[in-house]
């Protein structure tokens, strides 16, 4: 799996065999994206239903009467009960994530048990990692608003006119990676939570930082083919080195007493800390 086309290989072939829970992402999806627009379809057919007007909306997209629409007394449009499917959605997707992790690490169909016994397991320990992603994410957000404000500042007031764009797409190219960065360092992290069962989510995120540092060119190749072949998913993990790491845990483990932990597997940080 060092070449290139290999880990895309081994990635679709993954995302092929575990399809199934991919497509139950989407059923859930779809059924809650119904329920989220049935309220707006409502009061926008009370509406419309027996109006001339609904054909600019129908057979086109007509922005002035959008708009006259919005501005209804009746208030057709429900954004907050449909914004509040689509965190039902999140959440849902967050509850899900560990069981789809585990079933791509055992690469076979998981029991319903099982599936739903890997999501309540590793849900709280995600929701603490994402409480963390949220506080990482904060100074790469000023430093993105600083970038913009100076570079409005030089496009208006420097003498050289493309001075202001320059800096605009340097310091964006500085974001990206270092967003980059940080959802690498954050993937892997919920990678080692559910392959080791780590508990300690810090402690997880600190092996992901050291690993993304020091492999940072491999792992965003890696990165580039699970997003070719991945699902689009709120949080999706870095599921294209699963196969890689489970191995390499799985040949630690077999050399495991039955009392060294969880299914005969000891954690061993020496093991991330060489990668």
């Amino acid at each position: 799996m060092d070449a290139p086309h290999s880990v895309i290989g081994e990635g679709a072939r993954l995302v092929w065999r575990r399809q199934g829970a991919l497509w139950w992402a989407y059923v859930v999806n779809l059924m809650l994206g119904l329920m989220g627009t049935l309220s707006t379809a409502i009061g926008v057919g009370a509406i419309l239903n027996h109006s001339f007007a609904s054909e600019k909306l129908v057979h086109g997209f007509d922005v002035p009467t959008l708009a006259e629409l919005a501005m209804n007394p009746a208030q057709p449009f429900h954004a907050a009960s449909a914004m509040l499917f689509v965190l039902v959605f999140f959440i849902f997707m967050l509850f899900i994530e560990g069981g789809v992790l585990a079933a791509y690490r055992a690469d076979r169909k998981l029991p319903t048990a099982e599936f739903f016994d890997a999501c309540g397991r590793f849900f709280w320990r995600f929701f603490r990692l994402l409480i963390l992603f949220a506080i990482a994410l904060i100074p790469i957000l000023i430093l993105n608003r600083i970038v913009t404000r100076w570079s409005d500042r030089l496009a208006t007031d420097s003498p050289q006119p493309l001075r202001g764009f320059e800096v605009q797409v340097a310091g964006t190219l500085v974001v990206l990676v270092l967003l980059m960065v940080m959802r690498l360092a954050f993937d892997i992290a919920q990678v080692r939570i559910v392959v080791e069962d780590e508990r300690a989510v810090r402690r997880a995120l600190w092996g992901g930082w050291k690993l993304t540092w020091r492999r940072f060119p491999s792992v965003t190749a890696d990165r580039r083919s699970k997003s070719a072949v991945s699902s689009p998913s709120p949080s999706p993990p870095v599921r294209s080195i699963l196969p890689r790491t489970t191995r390499t845990l799985s040949t630690r483990a077999s050399s495991a007493s039955p009392s060294s932990g969880p299914g005969g597997m000891k954690p061993s940080r020496s093991r991330w800390s060489r990668a």
